[in-house]
Formats: structure tokens, C-alpha cells, sequence
């Protein structure tokens, strides 16, 4: 004899899915253990982790045994294992969340500690504190990779004049106005060095204009060094040498070369010898009848 399964009828699943809705109402909802102690755990970004390229800091993390609660409710007073989080930048606090979520934060660049701290209703903290740190460094340059400049050009070893260009580039380094800010990862501007002395910055990636040189042998060098001007470590620069070629020529009493000299006593006969030439016309034009 063969034994037939019979398929549920329309009524009979409708039966089914609403016995099982009512038996998971009917479930208690989960409670927090008032004799365990609340944990609080950062899950990202890892500490002391660099954030790149201006970016907001994110971050996330997770509670256990702990009931989160809007504070400020009527009637509410303080309860175990029960409250709201308290996000701490350098010391001092900046907003309260009563929800697991991902925390944005929008830091200037440089260092910064930030403390997660799990509080009571009225804003105190938990006994014992229940915290958690992060140390990260906020930059406009990307997170990682090592830093380099080269100059594009002169090239070293060419003659050129006592005012001359130089172009450069950057990689992995961003250039920012030097306005008391914090030092920052791969973040900075560069100094210009004439044989060895300082003589002007740059905070942009533009062409460099060196004016005034001396004739003879020059270095001159661009380094990559931190919003307070002191130099990236490890020490970062590129420098070529250039030739700037003399004047020819002695100077004369008055400042004038001797080249000069006789250009302005060849100027002198020229004018001269027009005016001889002038005279002489008239002249003729007189004894014409």
C-alpha cells in the first residue's frame, strides 16, 4: 500500500505562520545581566592609524551588556548597565550617541586621542569606567608611502643667468600653507636652500623663481619639511648645481664695462658726425644764388 503525502492546504499554512508569530511575542525580549559588567570594544580604525587626504574620521564600535537609552527622559534616573556614550576628542567632549553606529568625526589635521566613554543616564560615568581609546593622526596627504621631490628643471650642470626657474615635483606629500597647524603625516611645504643658506618657501607645487645669483657655482635644493618647518624624517630633498656666468669686462670709475664704454663713445660719434654732416647742407644752401 502506498502511503500518499497529502499537501497543506491554503488554511493550514495560514494556521502555521501565525502560531509561530504569536509564540515569538510571546518570546521575552533579551535582558542585560545587571551582575556582568559592560564592555566596550573600538572595532575601526586600528590605533594609531594615519586617516589620508583630508578624509572624515569613521568609527565603529560595539557594546556588550549594555542597554542603550535616550537620556533627558521624564521620571528617568539612573539604572544598571544602562545609559549613553560620551565621544571625548583631545579632552574635551564632543557629542553624545545613544545608538551602535558608525561615529564621523571631522578633525583638523595632526595628532589625536579620542576617548569612547559608556555613561549612566544623568551624563556621569560608569563605576567602574567603562572607556575605550584611539590614537590616530589626521593629514591631508595620503596615508602611507614614502614622500620624494625631484627637480624637473635645470638640469644639473647647465649655465644659466643670476635669476633662474626651477620646477619640481612631489609624490606621496601634500602641500599646505604653513599656518600654525599641527604636523601631519606626508603633509608640509618646501624650503629652498641656496648653497646651503634658507632663502624662501614654497606651498605650492608652482615654478620657483631664484633671483640675485653670483656668477659662478651654485647648489640649490628644495626639501620637504612638516607645518612647523622643521625637515620630514627621514630628511627628504632634491638639489642640482648650476654655473651662472660672469660679466666680461673690466668696470670702469663710473660702473661701466668697457663694453659699454665703448658703446656709448661709438654713440657719441655717430651723433657727431650728423650734426657735421647738418652744417655742411646748410651751408651749401647759402651759396646757392
Amino acid at each position: 500500500m502506498v502511503n500518499r503525502q497529502m499537501p497543506l492546504s491554503a488554511a493550514a499554512v495560514a494556521s502555521l505562520v501565525l502560531f509561530v508569530a504569536a509564540f515569538v511575542v510571546a518570546l521575552p525580549a533579551p535582558r542585560v545581566d545587571a551582575a556582568s559588567p559592560p564592555m566596550l570594544i573600538i572595532l575601526s580604525p586600528a590605533n594609531n592609524s594615519a586617516v589620508g587626504n583630508g578624509s572624515p574620521l569613521l568609527i565603529s564600535f560595539i557594546v556588550f551588556n549594555f542597554n542603550f537609552t535616550q537620556p533627558g527622559t521624564n521620571g528617568q534616573t539612573n539604572a544598571p548597565n544602562e545609559g549613553h556614550l560620551h565621544v571625548i576628542v583631545d579632552g574635551n567632549y564632543t557629542e553624545l550617541i545613544v545608538q551602535v553606529q558608525t561615529i564621523p568625526l571631522s578633525l583638523p589635521d595632526g595628532a589625536h586621542l579620542i576617548r569612547l566613554q559608556l555613561v549612566n543616564n544623568d551624563h556621569s560615568p560608569l563605576s567602574p569606567d567603562v572607556s575605550a581609546w584611539l590614537s590616530v593622526r589626521m593629514t591631508h596627504g595620503p596615508a602611507g608611502g614614502a614622500p620624494s621631490i625631484t627637480i624637473l628643471s635645470p638640469k644639473t650642470g647647465t649655465t644659466v643667468g643670476p635669476d633662474v626657474d626651477v620646477s619640481f615635483a612631489v609624490f606621496n606629500f601634500a602641500m599646505v600653507q604653513p599656518y600654525g597647524q599641527k604636523d601631519a603625516p606626508n603633509e608640509g611645504h618646501v624650503h629652498v636652500l641656496i648653497d646651503g643658506a634658507y632663502s624662501q618657501l614654497v606651498a605650492n607645487v608652482e615654478t620657483v623663481r631664484v633671483t640675485g645669483l653670483s656668477g659662478g657655482s651654485h647648489t640649490i635644493a628644495l626639501q620637504l619639511v612638516n607645518n612647523d618647518h622643521t625637515p620630514i624624517s627621514p630628511v627628504v630633498s632634491a638639489s642640482i648645481t648650476v654655473t651662472v656666468s660672469s660679466s666680461t669686462g673690466t668696470v670702469s670709475a663710473a660702473g661701466l664695462t668697457t663694453g659699454e664704454l665703448g658703446a656709448v663713445g661709438l654713440g657719441a660719434l655717430n651723433f657727431i658726425l650728423l650734426i657735421v654732416v647738418l652744417a655742411m647742407l646748410r651751408g651749401r644752401k647759402k651759396e646757392t644764388p
